[in-house]
């Protein structure tokens, strides 16, 4: 059964107005979950050891490590017995942030934390955006702001030692395609109109989509909405099966049932 925290991770790894921290101890056998979002997670293994699947990669990161997940980088990281501190932070919401990642990516993806400084920095953030210990008497404004610039302040330190280099293997067409799917999923969709958009062939703009992240666009836009859905029946009590279906953009309570089944293995729960 998956974890409270596992599902909140899951609604808010694609939210794009909050900065999301987690501490996790719980102990979870490893499950495939390979997801990608425009955020930029870090993950830190405080105790015992990730096997992280980056796309068609894998990489072992053992405690004392930090782990950097530039955006849309297919990923999954199963885990059991370990501690981990994670970190998701929108690009928009940290000043030049976009434009310095910009078909960039991280020279290498894992570092080592010696002295336990970058520990120690993801614990602040983490008890300031929870408003744990000494911050929790913080207005929840107050906390937002201030978690935002520890986390604008630990970005500028671990960029340095990540290193930047260029992307490979995704055009810009293929990022621009993603961000206009992030945006306009509620929306009807159709590919030869996103290319028209876009100014790019159809065809070739479908395959290089799939090879760089593993399924179609019209995937990806069911993934979205389906996300949607889950986040709406939690964060709204007051909303009906029907109203998620309609906001979230899909057709018909058909194929939200069959969608949502296929990629959460069980019905959506919410009242039609």
């Amino acid at each position: 059964m998956q974890s409270i925290e596992n599902y909140r991770y899951d609604i808010l790894r694609d939210d794009q107005e909050k900065l999301v921290t987690f501490h996790k101890t719980d102990d979870l056998a490893p499950h495939e979950n390979q997801h990608f979002h425009d955020s930029i997670e870090f993950i830190y293994v405080a105790k015992g050891c990730i096997h992280a699947k980056l796309g068609s990669d894998s990489l072992e990161i053992t405690n004392g490590h930090l782990l950097a997940l530039p955006s849309f980088t297919p990923h999954d990281c199963p885990r059991k017995d370990v501690e981990l501190w994670q970190l998701i932070v929108p690009r928009s919401m940290i000043s030049n942030l976009d434009k310095l990642m910009e078909r960039k990516t991280f020279a290498s993806r894992v570092i080592r934390d010696p002295n336990g400084q970058l520990l120690s920095y993801l614990k602040l953030i983490h008890e300031i955006n929870t408003r744990e210990g000494i911050f929790s008497e913080l207005d929840e404004d107050c906390a937002k702001n201030s978690a935002v610039t520890a986390a604008a302040s630990f970005i500028r330190t671990v960029i340095p030692l990540f290193g930047l280099r260029d992307e490979i293997g995704s055009s810009s067409s293929v990022m621009q395609a993603i961000r206009y799917l992030s945006e306009h999923f509620r929306e009807p969709l159709r590919i030869g109109e996103i290319s028209q958009k876009l100014y790019c062939n159809r065809s070739q703009l479908s395959a290089h989509f799939r090879e760089t992240f593993g399924l179609s666009m019209n995937e990806y836009v069911t993934k979205l909405r389906a996300a949607e859905v889950r986040r709406l029946l939690s964060e709204r009590s007051d909303i009906t099966l029907s109203e998620a279906c309609v906001e979230s953009g899909f057709g018909s309570l058909r194929t939200l049932h069959r969608a949502y089944k296929a990629i959460y293995g069980c019905a959506p729960h919410g009242r039609e």
